[in-house]
């Protein structure tokens, strides 16, 4: 357990495993507020997934 201060003076403890899942989650909630905004404001835009992505840069990887 890591004991810390947030911002605005509270203080708050999570387990590594705690910590590590807040990191990997936290881009991906913006990713997709982002993405809710763009499709609200009827913007094009890329689909934003890994396989795409992947499949992108490494083509080869994709069967069919």
């Amino acid at each position: 357990i890591i004991h810390f201060q947030f911002i605005d003076k509270k203080t708050g403890s999570l387990s590594i495993e705690e910590i590590l899942f807040h990191i990997i989650n936290h881009g991906t909630y913006h990713r997709g507020n982002i993405a809710h905004a763009l499709h609200h404001a009827q913007v094009v835009h890329p689909a934003d997934t890994y396989t795409v992505f992947i499949h992108q840069y490494e083509p080869e990887r994709r069967v069919g």
